[in-house]
């Protein structure tokens, strides 16, 4: 980019707990474990300092590093499919109707250990049909986290967000990806983006002429919270979606790192194509592993 090297690193963490494949492993477990349950790392840094520098005088102080987590995973309720051989799409089932939401709770209280607050439920599954089958689920977890908000403070309750995707995509006046920015802009906006480094001074000089008087910032700066996605199997709309998300956080990191004027990136740009290719790959091989089968619907479909 602009002739220096920019490497940027796609990781996905697959859990091994309540692991299996679709229609075997749905919703959650006893102990707030879920089906395909995968944290996503996106790095990105450049290489003006090797790893082995430590410039402000201990191991791993590299400040050319940016980071960014999501995470997917099931609808955290006990439900499931039966599968035979006739129905293409088996109807859903919701097993055991917990009016505490117990499991639930204990999956977020998970979330809340492992990256903070806040966390971000993006619900992409469809919420009208004539027969009822994501849109049940659909309305079982919107009680839920209802009901678990009540027990967190302000400022700590779950944030929920539910937009029929599959919907968007079939209305010519919707635009799906111009969506899903704005989605990503403010998620970004809530949980920030992992930088191993004091702001740039240009940024600061850019963020004061913009009318922003913060100071600054000297030291790191952490990811606080994280988006959750998920559609019914976690794939298709939720690698998309996932994929979107990254593309704006790409832009973020590179702006960090000095390498943008500003935290933008288009859709034609090389750097938006080879992040959209990277999570591609990656929603194909967990699509391999969960469904047996590699992705039906991507970014462009």
């Amino acid at each position: 980019m602009f002739g220096r090297d920019v490497y940027v690193t796609l990781i996905a963490r697959r859990s091994r707990i309540f692991a299996g494949v679709r229609y075997l492993k749905r919703g959650v477990n006893d102990a707030g474990y879920v089906a395909n349950d995968v944290e996503t790392e996106q790095i990105v840094n450049t290489m003006e300092l090797t790893s082995f520098d430590m410039p402000y005088g201990r191991p791993f102080s590299n400040p050319y590093y940016t980071a960014y987590v999501q995470h997917r995973g099931s609808i955290p309720l006990f439900w499931s499919q039966e599968t035979s051989g006739i129905a293409p799409k088996p109807p859903i089932e919701i097993n055991v109707r917990d009016p505490y939401f117990v499991e639930a709770g204990r999956h977020f209280d998970s979330l809340f250990r492992r990256y903070g607050t806040p966390v971000i439920v993006l619900n992409l599954i469809k919420t009208k049909e004539r027969a009822k089958r994501e849109s049940l689920l659909g309305e079982e977890f919107s009680e839920g986290l209802h009901y678990l908000n009540q027990f967190l403070p302000r400022g700590k309750k779950i944030r929920y967000l539910a937009w029929d995707m599959s919907r968007a995509k079939k209305n010519r006046q919707e635009d799906v990806l111009a969506i899903l920015e704005v989605i990503a802009e403010e998620t970004l906006s809530l949980t920030g983006i992992f930088h191993n480094g004091a702001e740039l001074y240009s940024n600061y000089l850019k963020r004061h002429h913009a009318g922003d008087l913060n100071p600054l910032r000297t030291k790191l700066r952490r990811q606080t919270g994280v988006v959750r996605s998920n559609c019914i199997d976690c794939l298709d709309r939720t690698n998309a979606a996932q994929s979107i998300i990254g593309k704006v956080a790409l832009a973020h990191q590179l702006f960090e790192l000095g390498q943008i004027n500003e935290p933008l990136l288009s859709f034609n740009t090389d750097a938006a194509m080879i992040i959209e290719e990277m999570y591609h790959d990656l929603g194909n091989t967990i699509a391999l592993q969960y469904g047996g089968s590699h992705l039906v619907n991507t970014v462009q479909t």
